[in-house]
């Protein structure tokens, strides 16, 4: 008989760790979609102040051309083209910002979902964290350096960028996924 209200009292044990297990999920749960619902807001933030940069580049180098149109001595085609080149260069630069910001958002985000795993986090996945932070830092004068890169080494230059954005991107993408997966 003393056997059951002992069974009794180990099973309303587990049910509570479960249900503080279940309920530590949700938790859990609920913090990471508030920091996916965030990363979301600043990303289109960021997609908003580039179309806004955009914009701006666009008015001003129309500006430039109906200048060259109404006051140039030169060539008007020859400016033209030079302001279309400047132009598309000014863009991609603000792109390339723009993806920058971006990866820099989704690294703290990735900061965040890994902090409340807390100590179950594996030093794996802090140690890729420390490395995507390292390498989004070294990217930054990089970044701001390019629109003032000659122009004779500035293609070379925007590709590298490129390269590396689109290679840190992946990594990051990566790194929030095995969070995430090790969360589950």
């Amino acid at each position: 008989m003393r056997s059951h209200p002992i069974i009794s009292a180990a099973l309303a044990v587990a049910a509570t760790a479960c249900a503080s297990s279940s309920q530590a999920e949700q938790v859990r749960d609920a913090h990471n979609e508030r920091i996916d619902e965030r990363t979301v807001a600043q990303t289109q933030a960021v997609e908003d102040r580039e179309d806004a940069r955009i914009d701006r580049i666009k008015w001003k180098h129309e500006l430039a051309k109906n200048d060259v149109v109404m006051y140039g001595k030169q060539d008007p085609q020859a400016a033209k083209q030079l302001i279309l080149v400047d132009e598309q260069q000014s863009t991609y630069e603000a792109k390339v910002a723009a993806r920058y910001e971006t990866i820099g958002v989704r690294i703290n985000a990735a900061r965040e979902k890994l902090a409340i795993l807390g100590n179950k986090a594996p030093a794996g996945l802090r140690n890729e964290l420390a490395a995507v932070q390292r390498e989004h830092t070294q990217l930054e004068p990089e970044v701001r350096a390019l629109p003032a890169a000659p122009t004779t080494i500035w293609e070379e230059s925007a590709e590298t960028l490129d390269n590396r954005l689109a290679a840190l991107n992946a990594r990051v993408k990566r790194l929030t996924v095995e969070i995430e997966n090790h969360a589950v």
